[in-house]
């Protein structure tokens, strides 16, 4: 029983941290390295051998360790972290903006008859994956900026690259507000409702 439960804990924990954005880029970032992304888009890799095919995926073993753990770090520690400390700064100024709004949402919920309850967990579920989709999003353009600067910096400078990473800080701003305004509308929305619908009930007993 308390190693089910254990399993259970790591496995959602692990899912958390494992998410299908980070793994990518991880995984994308090791094929650009080590050439096979480029192999991939060749028609010569598709319509040549299986022994050849295993020869090109060989190469992310030539990798060396330290490189491998740094394009861990990236994408599963660094990318995330500047995405959540940048999402903070953000929402903690238009939590302030939004203050007036999210009186209004509990005032609107007073008025909201419980049997559409059904219909706004609803619209929190698709919120939810909406809020979801857009956290891996950012995560996934400030690690591909990352490593594109690195790469820029080894390798050739590119000025339309630099250009885009400049754009980038006022993408994930939008986007940050984008998912406030999600998480406010749908989810904030269906809390509140939910605790209205349940203090009446128990006032009507």
């Amino acid at each position: 029983m308390i190693l089910d439960k254990f399993s259970e804990f790591i496995y959602e924990q692990s899912s958390l941290f494992f998410t299908k954005w980070r793994v990518s880029c991880f995984l994308v970032i090791v094929l650009l390295l080590t050439d096979i992304g480029f192999e991939l888009l060749s028609k010569e890799f598709w319509f040549g051998s299986v022994a050849a095919a295993v020869d090109t995926f060989s190469d992310v073993l030539l990798l060396p360790l330290y490189v491998v753990v740094l394009i861990f770090a990236l994408c599963f520690l660094v990318s995330p972290f500047l995405n959540r400390a940048f999402s903070l700064l953000v929402l903690g100024r238009e939590y302030k903006r939004a203050e007036s709004f999210i009186l209004d949402i509990q005032d609107k919920v007073s008025k909201v008859s419980s049997d559409s309850l059904v219909q706004y967990r609803d619209r929190a579920v698709e919120g939810e994956a909406y809020i979801q989709r857009l956290k891996g999003l950012n995560e996934s353009v400030i690690c591909f900026s990352i490593f594109g600067v690195f790469m820029a910096i080894h390798n050739e400078v590119i000025f339309i690259y630099y250009s885009i990473v400049f754009v980038v800080p006022f993408l994930i701003f939008f986007s940050v507000q984008s998912i406030f305004s999600k998480y406010l509308n749908a989810i904030f929305f269906y809390k509140k409702l939910s605790e209205n619908i349940s203090t009446r009930r128990k006032n009507n007993t």
